[in-house]
């Protein structure tokens, strides 16, 4: 997932709850090396991850990507804080490569939890590396995570500790951010319905959302091609049947996509009600 692989506070090789002077040492550092012309690593270089390449101007774009209090809030959702002994433990394990075991400690205190000020970043942490799993599961439940975290009213310590006190929040706004960032990662790697199978487990609000999302451009895309079929058959009324082919022809996916979205809805109603 390019958010997580290409995530500026990866770059850098920092946490995204690191401090404005530890952020500005951080830079001076890899000045320096720069200067030198050597590579700088990071405590953070997970092995889980490939090598990465600092060059000048990514470092450069990195550090203008967490200038802005909703940039670092956004880009912080996508990598990982430490604010206990939780964290710090499977933050050692990730450095040794131990990917299952950090896994293992974060959903002791985060499976069949609620999000509370005192594992809120475990909820994040896990979520971030959920979403990095090779299985359609494990990416649901990393998505999971993450909209119970940004829901849960334990968010507003989450985003003080990564963009700062005075950044206001609107939960329900950043749910929707984080979606849209989700369904353009996986555009064209999944289908809508499988997209939507990996929302299964969030709340009728998520949901509704997503509804809006998968019918908006089908009906947008349609309305657009009828309106330019009648405009041709009024233009041109000896080809209007050669016109009424084409608008099927063009129609017949959105159709069916909306058909596939009526029946996720309805599957989704079913399972609520038993």
């Amino acid at each position: 997932m390019q958010n997580i692989t290409n995530n500026p506070y990866r770059i850098i090789g920092i946490l995204s709850n690191a401090t404005a002077k530890e952020i500005q040492s951080r830079k001076s550092k890899i000045t320096a090396y720069s200067k030198v012309g050597k590579q700088i690593t990071s405590d953070f270089d997970f092995p889980l991850f490939n090598s990465i390449e600092r060059e000048h101007d990514k470092i450069e774009k990195a550090f203008s990507a967490i200038q802005q209090s909703k940039e670092m809030l956004e880009n912080s959702l996508f990598w990982f804080l430490n604010t206990n002994s939780f964290d710090e433990t499977a933050i050692n394990y990730l450095r040794n490569g131990d990917k299952e075991k950090a896994i293992e400690i974060w959903e002791k205190v985060t499976t069949d939890k609620e999000v509370t000020p005192k594992n809120y970043s475990c909820f994040n942490n896990i979520g971030t590396l959920k979403l990095l799993g090779e299985s359609k599961e494990e990416i649901k439940e990393g998505i999971e995570k993450k909209i119970k975290l940004i829901e849960s009213d334990s968010f507003t310590n989450f985003v003080h500790s990564v963009a700062g006190e005075a950044y206001i929040i609107d939960n329900q706004k950043q749910v929707e951010t984080f979606i849209n960032e989700i369904l353009k990662q996986f555009q064209g790697k999944y289908s809508n319905t499988e997209t939507l199978k990996l929302f299964s487990n969030c709340n009728g609000t998520t949901q509704k959302y997503l509804s809006q999302k998968f019918t908006e451009e089908p009906v947008h895309n349609i309305e657009s091609q009828i309106e330019r079929t009648k405009k041709k058959r009024n233009e041109n009324k000896v080809n209007a049947f050669q016109f009424g082919l084409k608008l099927y022809e063009n129609t017949s996916i959105g159709f069916a996509n909306l058909f596939l979205q009526h029946l996720s809805n309805d599957w989704r109603k079913s399972r609520t009600s038993n």
